[in-house]
């Protein structure tokens, strides 16, 4: 289960990583913390997961940040795009001066 939540963050951080890129931003850093909780019965599955962004960089803009944050979550991320459309999935974004 933990491997799914590295996959899961992984995924999504590249993307994150290569929309604010193509959007002209200047991204220094960037580190997500993953967690999640699951149903107390078998199969155990996801209920809810957290990713928290940590993104550093030069005038980060928030609006595009949210904005590459949904577009993987929503679009381009195929490891959540692969999971039960059931679980709660919370992003937030912290944004760092470089």
């Amino acid at each position: 289960m933990e491997s799914l939540l590295a996959a899961l963050a992984s995924c999504m951080a590249a993307d994150v990583v290569d929309i604010l890129r193509k959007g002209r931003q200047e991204l220094t850093g960037l580190s997500v913390r993953a967690s999640g909780t699951r149903h107390d019965d078998p199969p155990r599955r996801f209920t809810a997961i957290a990713l928290d962004f940590d993104l550093t960089g030069r005038g980060l803009d928030r609006a595009k940040a949210e904005r590459a944050a949904e577009l993987s979550r929503s679009t381009y991320c195929s490891v959540w795009n692969s999971m039960a459309t059931d679980i709660d999935l919370q992003v937030t974004l912290v944004l760092r001066e470089a």
